[in-house]
């Protein structure tokens, strides 16, 4: 069965992706044995130490165990297939998500400072220059997000050692002196491409959650723009219809 594509996603990840989603969808029962070695290679076309790499990574997520001479095997209590993130709604969200995952930087251009790029949506003043960050955020063992972020360079010079070591939104919303006017965020669901998949370990074309968050000064000086990738798995919106909760009507 090839389900595999070309992509810069190594064919591992991608065959892990693929278990994955049988474990998600029940196809491989918790608890249940996983085919063997033989039986994989022959299925996806791949070598016995692609497949092998593909289970290790399921192994080191809690997702599956292996037992010399017996084989590997669903874990019982699989964690990751029940993970869900909530997108924060309101700026005091952002700030409280950002306090409880972890930070991989991917790159970051302390050096050197770039302009505002053309296709970076911007409806206020845009700063004199911008420091380009490119971060993984993690909780536990699961990829939360990956995020590319504009930051005006005379706030990440000022407090870099703040923003090397903690989510943008969440130094924003711990330093008072950063006074803000407006956070404008858009969401909208598209497919993953290499560079989201590489940092996510989700296959290319997976659907992913897009949110692009745009943060002003009271001027309307754009202070950050972000595009954050969430794995559409992980994903739950929950938003209050109501203000107050219904009574029951007189009889």
């Amino acid at each position: 069965m090839n389900v595999l594509q070309h992509s810069k996603q190594p064919l591992y990840q991608q065959l892990a992706t693929v278990f994955r989603r049988h474990i998600e969808s029940g196809l491989w029962a918790r608890g249940a044995r996983i085919p063997t070695l033989d039986a994989l290679t022959d299925e996806f076309g791949v070598g016995r130490a692609t497949v092998r790499a593909a289970l290790g990574e399921l192994e080191v997520e809690g997702l599956v165990t292996r037992a010399r001479g017996q084989g590997s095997f669903v874990s019982a209590a699989s964690t990751q297939a029940d993970i869900r993130f909530n997108i924060a709604c309101t700026w005091d969200d952002l700030v409280e998500f950002g306090k409880h995952n972890s930070l991989e930087v991917v790159t970051e251009s302390a050096g050197a400072v770039l302009d505002l790029p053309a296709w970076c949506r911007n409806e206020g003043v845009a700063a004199e220059r911008y420091h380009r960050l490119e971060r993984v955020y993690l909780r536990g063992d699961v990829r939360v997000c990956f995020s590319v972020v504009y930051l005006a360079s005379d706030i990440y010079l000022k407090w870099q050692d703040r923003f090397k070591t903690r989510a943008i939104a969440t130094v924003f919303g711990e330093t008072p002196e950063l006074a803000l006017g407006q956070a404008l965020q858009t969401l909208t669901i598209i497919s993953a491409g290499d560079d989201t998949s590489n940092h996510l370990r989700i296959a290319v074309g997976s659907p992913i959650a897009e949110v692009i968050r745009r943060v002003y000064d009271p001027d309307r000086r754009l202070l950050y723009w972000s595009r954050v990738h969430f794995p559409s798995k992980y994903v739950r919106m929950e938003f209050e219809l109501l203000a107050q909760p219904l009574t029951a009507g007189k009889c």
